[in-house]
């Protein structure tokens, strides 16, 4: 994977949140949970205060761009017959994280406090 390639997945807010998401808790994570996760995150709220809906967009816009995106770049292996994902420990990761460590809002901070509250 070239720089190219990196900066492009680390361009979309979502897929931060699912990198940071994966590298803190360190374990398998369903794509329900990962989707309440991005919904509270994206809009900072605590997962509490998250509707429905929000959650719902949230896993359309998981399930259809970008976990294929970080999977088909081997950041992410996902299991949809267990709808569960797991960080890639590979070359490609290395790097991924290795581009996003430069950027001035890695990990997304700005995107984090409020859905640590419950989980």
């Amino acid at each position: 994977m070239n720089r190219t390639d990196t900066v492009h997945i680390l361009a979309s807010a979502d897929r931060q949140i699912v990198l940071d998401e994966l590298l803190v808790r360190n374990e398998e994570l369903a794509v329900e949970t990962l989707s309440e996760i991005v919904a509270a995150r994206r809009h900072k709220l605590s997962p509490e205060s998250v509707t429905e809906t929000m959650v719902k967009q949230a896993q359309i816009r998981l399930v259809h761009e970008h976990l294929p995106t970080l999977a088909d770049a081997g950041i992410i292996n996902v299991s949809w017959s267990t709808q569960t994902i797991t960080l890639c420990d590979g070359e490609n990761t290395t790097r991924l994280l290795e581009t996003a460590a430069e950027l001035d809002n890695w990990p997304p901070a700005d995107l984090q406090e409020p859905s640590r509250r419950k989980h």
